[in-house]
């Protein structure tokens, strides 16, 4: 596999493009016990969540939902078929602003997401879900800012 080195210098915004090859960078390099939950996960960069899926959620701002996780051991819940597909959306927009208001580097804030959302979906502790965090932080994905 070649490495693709991803620069995270932006006079404009970063794109959906942008945002999807980070986001496959860091899940090339997952920790490995998350790995099993996601082997097939289709990865989606949406500008804002639709409509029904804010409705579901009871989200009343679209900028409150920064990644939706669903399909295999989503909530404990695991693929019960072929046709429940394992899908983590990120939404750009949402993202870009919590990237401004953090003031944090782009690829640490989707690392964390990332971790944050498929490891608490599995059950995880806080305390195990940092050191993940931590611990991936500390790794090269080809990213420079």
């Amino acid at each position: 596999m070649t490495s693709k080195r991803i620069i995270m210098s932006f006079t404009t915004p970063p794109s959906i493009d942008d945002i999807q090859d980070l986001a496959q960078s860091i899940l090339e390099n997952f920790p490995d016990e998350l790995l099993a939950a996601i082997e097939d996960v289709t990865l989606n960069v949406e500008d804002f969540p639709d409509d029904g899926l804010l409705n579901d959620l009871d989200i009343e701002d679209e900028f409150d939902l920064l990644l939706y996780f669903s399909g295999a051991h989503h909530n404990g819940v695991v693929k019960s078929s072929a046709q429940d597909e394992c899908t983590l959306t990120l939404y750009r927009r949402p993202l870009l602003d919590a990237w401004c208001d953090m003031e944090e580097d782009l690829g640490q804030l989707l690392t964390n997401i990332l971790i944050s959302e498929v490891a608490q979906s599995l059950g995880y502790e806080e305390n195990r879900i940092d050191s993940l965090i931590k611990s991936t932080l500390h790794q090269d994905y080809g990213i420079a800012s």
